[in-house]
C-alpha cells in the first residue's frame, strides 16, 4: 500500500465527549447555570443542557415526553432546527455568539422545520410559551449566569 492510503491512517481516538448526549451545564462549583434574557431581566432556563456533538444535536429532544418548565437545551453549532418525531411543542430562538437573538419561534409543533437561520450560532429550545411569557424577541441578548442559587 502506498504511504497516503487511508488504510495505513491511524484511528483516530474517540473523544470522551462524543460518546455522551445532552451535557447538563455546570459552573465551576457544580451548580447548574442559567440562561437569561439581559434585555428584559427575564430567566428563560434555569436547568441547561447542551448538545454539542453531531450525535447530540440530531437527537436533541427526541424520546422525552416533555421539556420542564424552566429546562432547555443549547444547541451549538445551530443554524437550523427539526422536530420530527417529537410529542410535544416547543419554544426556539436563534442567537449569535454575540448573545444578539437573531430569530424566533413559538409554539413550534411536531414533525415541523425550521428555516435556516445564516446568522445564526446557537439555537436554545425551550418549553412552549416561555417566549411569550417572558416577551423575548429578536435583538434582545441572552447570557448563561453562573451559579444558580437552588
Amino acid at each position: 500500500m502506498r504511504p497516503g492510503n487511508k488504510k495505513n491512517r491511524p484511528q483516530r481516538a474517540r473523544r470522551h465527549r462524543d460518546i455522551v448526549l445532552n451535557q447538563r451545564v455546570h459552573d465551576k462549583e457544580g451548580n447548574l447555570m442559567k440562561l437569561v434574557n439581559e434585555t428584559r431581566g427575564a430567566i428563560l432556563a434555569e436547568d441547561l443542557e447542551i448538545a454539542d456533538t453531531w450525535r447530540g444535536r440530531l437527537k436533541g429532544l427526541l424520546g422525552r415526553k416533555n421539556l420542564h418548565n424552566k429546562q432547555g437545551l443549547i444547541l451549538t453549532p445551530c443554524k437550523s432546527v427539526h422536530t420530527c418525531f417529537m410529542k410535544f411543542n416547543i419554544d426556539v430562538l436563534f442567537f449569535d455568539k454575540g448573545g444578539r437573538i437573531v430569530y424566533v419561534i413559538e409554539n413550534m409543533p411536531p414533525f415541523r422545520f425550521s428555516p435556516l437561520v445564516g446568522q445564526a450560532k446557537y439555537a436554545l429550545e425551550l418549553p412552549a410559551g416561555t417566549l411569550d411569557m417572558t416577551g423575548t424577541s429578536p435583538g434582545d441578548r441572552v447570557a448563561i449566569i453562573e451559579g444558580c442559587p437552588f
